[in-house]
């Protein structure tokens, strides 16, 4: 008997072995459960069918806006929707331009003219002790780094010289600037753009629904555009053509000169033969009926709709704001506080939420509230730069790993007190209004809250 129950174990052991072997030619599927890893097992994944290890795309970090953050003169908005913090497969904006490698660096910011108080400034003296006006139309800064101001309270382009030199026996080397008075009788008017080929100015007049010229070397003003009547009569020659207040102009490198029509709803362009052509928005007129008259009269009816397709099939809501870049692609803003780019004939969102509002810096652009988006410059860069009026900055549109985001430059939110801040511009009160470059990437600001020309200054070594 005991030599039966030492042969027992030793048969059980070897059916045990068999079966084992038996499963462990069983493929996947047939039955055969696989038992689960031990303890002592990886937990490793399993090699791809190729043999390589599968790569995870690492996400992209994209911040989440901040609470809403109201200046004095905007409203509490709080978004209705925050960014999420998970990368999107399909972004809602689809940038035009391509990234460009690099942008600007800024550094101080400090007074170029004014000296705060409120007036038409005297002409012949030094710009830091001029007086400036409430508002300026513009200001453009030609060839030779001349800043040209447009001052529509008194119909006046100034122009405002480089730094001159001068040698004294008692004070030694003195520098410093001069105000001139170029061009009067240009009351009224909105926007300027600058042809530096030609040496040549264009200016939107509002009064007259035109487009004039002027030429600093002959001193002639001319009319570009417009009958002077304001309406509609659909796209024609440019001094046949009828505009409704316009606001704004911008000059292309081909010579092809951009109209916001502001009233007409339309986004137009003046070709350099003289030719008008709508390219963004349509024309629809509708029955509005005043209650003190009997006979109707046709307004067009604006809208923002219509992005990514063709631009003259879109509806544009007041464009005010232009520009245009190296490459053709037109940039305006409208009342619908967001910024549309128009490339190849065809219309995007570029950058705005649509909601009135500041959010804050960093993220996605179609995420960004805005407020009130003014005067646009496109940069020696290549990126877009605005004033949020409302928001009381100026700020850029600009990639930032493949992202097209929007940051501050200048401003903190707040106009009350002045101060010429040299460390930090994002320190500064400011109040900003308009915006030029130089050749060299300085940017110019009108500081309406102050009356001041201020220039921040380029630092990218």
């Amino acid at each position: 008997m005991k030599s039966d129950k030492k042969r027992f174990p030793a048969a059980v052991a070897s059916i045990l072995a068999s079966l084992s072997l038996l499963a462990a030619c069983q493929t996947p599927g047939s039955g055969v459960v696989t038992p689960a890893p031990s303890a002592s097992m990886s937990t490793s994944p399993a090699p791809s069918p190729s043999g390589l290890e599968p790569t995870l795309a690492p996400p992209v970090s994209v911040p989440s806006p901040q609470p809403t953050v109201t200046p004095s003169s905007a409203p509490t908005i709080t978004p209705t929707a925050e960014p999420s913090s998970e990368p999107s497969t399909a972004p809602t904006v689809v940038a035009t331009p391509v990234p460009s490698a690099s942008h600007l660096v800024f550094g101080k910011i400090f007074v170029i003219a004014g000296n705060g108080k409120t007036g038409a400034p005297e002409t012949g003296i030094d710009v830091k002790e001029i007086a400036l006006p409430d508002h300026l139309s513009a200001i453009v800064v030609d060839k030779q780094n001349k800043i040209w101001m447009l001052n529509n309270s008194t119909g006046i382009l100034g122009e405002v010289t480089n730094i001159i030199s001068r040698d004294t026996s008692e004070l030694g080397t003195l520098e410093y600037r001069l105000y001139w008075d170029r061009a009067k009788d240009l009351s009224q008017t909105s926007g300027m753009a600058y042809d530096s080929q030609h040496h040549l100015f264009y200016i939107v007049q509002q009064t007259t629904n035109q487009v004039l010229r002027y030429d600093p070397v002959s001193k002639d003003i001319t009319v570009f555009a417009g009958t002077g009547l304001s309406g509609y009569n659909g796209d024609r020659a440019a001094l046949e053509t009828q505009f409704s207040q316009p606001s704004d102009v911008a000059l292309d490198s081909s010579g092809n000169l951009y109209v916001t029509d502001t009233g007409n709803h339309l986004v137009r362009k003046i070709s350099a033969d003289g030719q008008v052509t709508t390219i963004a928005g349509v024309y629809t007129p509708d029955i509005y009926v005043k209650e003190e008259d009997e006979n109707p009269s046709l307004i067009p009816l604006g809208g923002t709709t219509g992005d990514g397709g063709l631009a003259n099939q879109a509806r544009v809501d007041s464009p005010s704001s232009i520009a245009v870049d190296s490459a053709g692609t037109i940039y305006f803003s409208s009342r619908s506080n967001t910024i549309r780019s128009i490339a190849n004939g065809m219309i995007k969102a570029y950058a705005g939420s649509g909601q009135t509002g500041y959010n804050g810096d960093g993220f996605r652009a179609e995420l960004v509230h805005l407020n009130q988006v003014g005067d646009m410059a496109v940069g020696p860069d290549g990126n877009l730069y605005f004033i949020d009026k409302g928001n009381l900055r100026v700020r850029r549109v600009l990639f930032r790993n493949d992202v097209l985001i929007i940051e501050t430059l200048a401003g903190n939110g707040q106009s009350g007190s002045f101060a010429s801040v040299f460390d930090d511009p994002l320190k500064a009160d400011i109040l900003p209004e308009n915006i030029a470059f130089d050749s060299s990437g300085n940017i110019y600001i009108y500081d309406q809250a102050h009356r001041r020309l201020r220039q921040l200054q380029v630092n990218n070594g």
